[in-house]
């Protein structure tokens, strides 16, 4: 890993509005987060304590087309207002047929939806707001 492979890696988060970015090879890992409100990477040392901040945030687990409700039902797993609890799930993240279930991290009362249904999102992408 090279500084310049970094620089790279960078400019290709900025370049595509990514927000997260892990790479492994032979026993050097490197973690980089976008700060999007200021257009920078941060080490996963700041990034903890990013996700500290944002602890009110459920964050996508993958990319995926979000789904809010499953296929087969009509109404939503949560509207603003209602009341999560940990481990609930609270949307589905689509993938060919694939659904992947999208959990709470945390208890709280959802606030508001940030991602919308239908929408495209990327690892780590803010879906839902908790307070």
């Amino acid at each position: 890993m090279t500084p310049e492979f970094i620089e790279k890696v960078v400019s290709l988060l900025q370049k595509h509005s990514l927000r997260a970015f892990e790479f492994e090879q032979a026993g050097a890992r490197l973690t980089l987060k976008l700060d999007p409100e200021r257009g920078v990477a941060t080490d996963a040392g700041q990034a903890n304590a990013q996700q500290k901040e944002q602890r009110n945030i459920i964050l996508s687990p993958a990319m995926g087309v979000v789904r809010i409700k499953h296929p087969q039902r009509d109404e939503p797993f949560i509207k603003p207002g209602a009341e999560v609890k940990e481990g609930q799930i609270v949307a589905f993240l689509q993938n060919g047929e694939l659904l992947e279930e999208v959990k709470a991290t945390r208890s709280g009362v959802l606030v508001a939806s940030v991602a919308t249904d239908g929408e495209v999102v990327g690892f780590a992408q803010p879906l839902f707001e908790l307070r």
